[in-house]
């Protein structure tokens, strides 16, 4: 109703200006008449305008407010718009219920016509074979059904708000959502999706979907067909497969097909439906039946049908050709199960997928996967598990399927990138062969936790003597023998001078014999006349910047590190492990993987179980809780384990890496190399708790220095306690080195020598470093109190080698009179250590500094280069502490500042 008075508002203005003329005038009254009738024109014509447009638009606001209008025709006022509409409403509602019908049949027919003109099309794509084209044109059906029943809903859903809108918003929202409706519907005459409309879309799609999908099943099991029968009382079957390339008269071919299947989003289903066909009718039957005679009929024109026809060979038929050959294609010669699957597969590929790349790809790789499964439950497990113990049995089933696997690859069934049959089949041998596996790694646990039984270690002295005369008279070098370089050839028979407190010690903390220790490597030949010169300095710099290896090429290089200890229980692992490598070489190529596997696991027990049983509070460490890192010498032997190992291995590496490659088909040096670098990295950490133990150690002693604070003061029992301190660094400095001297090799004796004098002369010289005004007396008494650390700290380190001569264990028997550390002189190891103890020449240079007497010589030093481990800061900060302020001093501190 507003909009009908909005109407009327617009001619109102001329109805107004007729009354403004004058009435008496009889030409104005004609005016004023003629007016009216234009006004009653226009009025007419915007109403029906306005009716067409409410007519049109949803809801029945309209009829609702027309039969209130018509109801009450008393209440209207006779000069109002409303009483001009009364005459017309009902030929009004006359005309909106026909333009009704009217526009409903014509949505119906427009929809009916676009409907057909699709299954039209879709009946002609069928007709022609066309099957991806008739697929998407069911697709395009649904997916229009799909669209107008969700337009449908849509509009539904907003009527629906309006009416509820209106209801909430009354009379004056009612008005402005009609007339907001009413310019929508303005401009659509009708509504185009109507609720026939929508079902017969529904219908339609649904009804060629079904009727494609009977014709995509008649073709599913055309392209395929397994027949098998039985000959009756008990007599084995026999089988014909029949495979098809063309389908419905030639006018479909196999790509096509599935490709409708693609688009409808069934292929995987209806591949899985024929692969299911011919694995279970036909593959599986066949495979259990081996050996069958089969015959393969090729297709007598393109498109036409292949087949392939089995049975059961007869007892005593000739067996299969070893050459894998089957005879001709009507021979029916007997194959295996194997070449059953090869004619199988053959079959499919020429008759069925015509060597297409894309069909291989859809439909082969599944099938391969499917079929390799039936395979191996048909022919690889049944065979394995009753033969368990047959070696070359369980290798030659793994061979036939590699073999098959490879036939496979060559139809492009199967990937050469992601192998799936052979190491199936290679993963149940092993599996069968893992009572092999697990003596060896049993064996090995027994020897890592202590239980080595008491004749082997009544043997073991002889047998590494034989090593270790046969290691001296091949003096090193590489021979043909692939056993001339292992490590075993360089072990010493003897156990060492510490040999019996190791042996004491494992008994304690281990039980029996598990600590017991022997000398492993040997002594380096040194290049005496070079290590002469270098100790005298008289090397050219040409030699210093480029030193050879120091080591006389006549002698032994490997494995070049010198003697040191390890246990006997980690040269029975060895041994062990070059026996297993041994085992691995002479074996087929499922045992060589097989027990090559173990050597990881091997290793990966000797980082786990020593740690586990003999630290942490273990049963063989007595239940403190501690590492074996709180036991220097269980946890250096423990690292020289692990390090012994890893050098085995790596030389094991380079001696069987040719004959494991060729037994096991695959590289197995960089398995051996990645399992050595790890056993390094574990012994490095062990070597590291070891070292952190001592340095918190001497970190105790330390603190009863107090940082030097009582240096300088009257008080003569802090002087005497202050030296009992210094005296217990350095017997335990003789003590660790002691036990690394005899341990360790020369170089890692060195670097723990570096570590912990490095750790105590650090905090020394912060401490001195620390303090304030010094003065002369107290300088002196830091002196006195620091030098016998500063002056003796390496040489107390390698007292007890110094001591042993060049006879004892440390030295390993050099060729000079000199005292030596496995052949290497010790005032060489001794300048090495120096020359890596950086804090400890720190100290020497802070102790020359506070005894030197006058500032000329601390210069005189400083220019000399005696003083090069100090910064100049710090010679600056000295020079503040223990001298007053005079010429010379603002000189060298000028000296000092220009420096840095």
């Amino acid at each position: 109703m507003a909009e009908m008075s909005q109407g009327g508002s617009v001619v109102s203005p001329s109805v107004f200006a007729g009354l403004r003329l004058d009435s008496t005038n009889p030409v104005s009254i004609q005016e004023a008449i003629d007016q009216l009738d234009q006004y009653q024109n226009k009025v007419r014509i915007n109403l029906f305008r306005l009716l067409h447009r409410l007519a049109t638009q949803p809801g029945e606001a309209l009829d609702e407010a027309l039969g209130q209008l018509a109801a009450q025709p008393d209440k209207v006022i006779q000069e109002s718009p409303e009483a001009s509409i009364l005459p017309h409403i009902a030929t009004y509602r006359e005309i909106v219920s026909r333009i009704k019908v009217l526009t409903a049949e014509i949505s119906r027919k427009q929809a009916a016509e676009e409907v057909q003109k699709q299954v039209d099309e879709f009946e002609e794509r069928l007709a022609a074979g066309g099957l991806s084209d008739a697929a998407y044109c069911c697709v395009q059906l649904g997916k229009t059904a799909a669209d107008a029943e969700e337009e449908l809903a849509e509009r539904e859903a907003r009527q629906q708000q309006q009416q509820q809108q209106q209801q909430a918003g009354g009379e004056g929202g009612a008005a402005a959502e009609a007339e907001e409706a009413g310019e929508e519907g303005g401009s659509e005459a009708s509504p185009r999706v109507t609720a026939e409309s929508v079902a017969l879309l529904q219908e339609t799609a649904e009804r060629c979907g079904v009727k494609l999908r009977e014709v995509l099943d008649a073709c599913c099991e055309d392209v395929v067909v397994v027949e098998s029968s039985g000959a009756g009382g008990g007599a084995p079957a026999r089988g014909v497969v029949t495979v098809r390339s063309a389908l419905l008269g030639g006018a479909t071919r196999v790509p096509d097909l599935f490709a409708a299947l693609q688009v409808l989003g069934l292929q995987e289903a209806y591949l899985r439906r024929i692969t299911d066909r011919l694995v279970s009718g036909a593959l599986q039957p066949m495979l259990a039946a081996a050996p069958c005679l089969v015959t393969v009929t090729n297709p007598p024109q393109p498109g036409g049908a292949a087949t392939l026809t089995w049975s059961p060979a007869l007892p005593g038929a000739a067996a299969p050709p070893p050459d894998g050959s089957c005879g001709g294609a009507a021979s029916g010669s007997p194959c295996d199960a194997e070449h059953c699957c090869q004619r199988l597969l053959r079959l499919l590929a020429s008759g069925l997928l015509e060597f297409d790349e894309g069909l291989m790809e859809v439909f082969g790789v599944p099938f391969w996967r499917a079929a390799a499964d039936c395979y191996i439950e048909a022919v690889a497990r049944p065979f394995i598990t009753a033969n368990a113990e047959d070696v070359d049995g369980c290798e030659a089933v793994a061979a036939a399927a590699a073999d098959l696997e490879a036939f496979a690859e060559s139809l492009s069934f199967a990937s050469g990138e992601e192998p799936y049959l052979a190491p199936a089949v290679e993963s149940l041998a092993r599996h069968a062969l893992s009572s092999r596996q697990e003596k060896y790694l049993e064996q090995a646990r027994r020897l890592l936790v202590g239980d080595l039984p008491a004749q082997q270690l009544q043997q073991q002295p002889t047998q590494q003597g034989a090593a270790a005369a046969e290691g001296a008279s091949s003096g090193g070098a590489a021979g043909t023998d692939p056993h001339s370089q292992l490590p075993h050839s360089h072990h010493t028979a003897e156990a060492s001078a510490g040999g019996a407190a190791a042996s004491g010690a494992g008994a304690t903390a281990g039980g029996g014999a598990s600590w017991e220790t022997v000398t492993a490597g040997a002594s380096l030949v040194l290049d005496q006349e070079y290590y002469s010169r270098l100790a005298a300095g008289e090397l050219q710099d040409w030699e210093l910047a480029d030193p050879p290896c120091g080591l006389d090429p006549r002698g032994p290089l490997l494995p070049g590190t010198g003697c040191y200890q390890v246990t006997r229980r980690i040269t029975a692992v060895v041994e062990l492990v070059t026996g297993l490598l041994d085992d691995a070489c002479a074996g087929s190529r499922a045992v060589c993987r097989s027990l090559r596997s173990a050597v990881s696991s091997i290793a990966l027990l000797a980082r786990t179980l020593p740690p586990l049983v003999y630290g942490s509070g273990g049963a063989g460490g007595g239940g403190s809780g501690e590492s074996l890192g709180a036991v220097p010498q269980l946890g250096m032997l423990a690292a020289n384990d692990l390090q012994h190992l890893a050098n085995s291995l790596l030389l094991l590496s380079m001696a069987y890496g040719a004959a494991l490659e060729a037994a096991g088909g695959e590289p197995a040096a960089p398995g051996l190399v990645e399992e050595a670098l790890a056993l390094r990295a574990a012994a490095r950490s062990i070597m590291r708790d070891v070292l952190k133990h001592q340095c918190a150690a001497m970190d105790d002693l330390l603190a009863g220095l107090d940082r030097l604070r009582g240096v300088g003061a009257s008080d003569a029992k802090v002087g005497m306690r202050y030296r009992r301190v210094v005296q217990q660094l350095l017997h335990s400095l003789g003590r660790l080195g002691r036990l690394a001297s005899e341990t360790l090799t020369p170089e890692d004796c060195v670097g723990a020598a570096a570590a912990v004098l490095n750790h105590v002369c650090g905090q020394l010289v912060a401490a001195v470093l620390a303090k304030g005004d010094m003065g002369h007396d107290e300088c002196a008494e830091l002196v006195a109190l620091l030098e016998p650390l500063a002056d003796g700290g390496v040489d107390t380190w390698l007292a007890a080698a110094r001591a042993a001569g060049s006879g004892g264990s440390s030295s390993g028997g050099g060729s000079s009179g000199g005292a030596q550390l496995s052949g290497i002189p010790l005032e060489v190891v001794s300048a090495a250590a120096t020359a890596r103890c950086h804090q400890l020449r720190k100290l020497r240079c802070v102790l020359r500094v506070l005894g030197s007497d006058t500032l000329s010589a601390i210069a005189s030093d400083w220019d000399r280069g005696y003083l090069t481990a100090l910064a100049a800061p710090e010679l600056e900060a000295l020079l503040l502490a223990i001298s007053e302020d005079s010429a010379n001093r603002r000189a060298l501190l000028a000296k000092l500042q220009a420096a840095v």
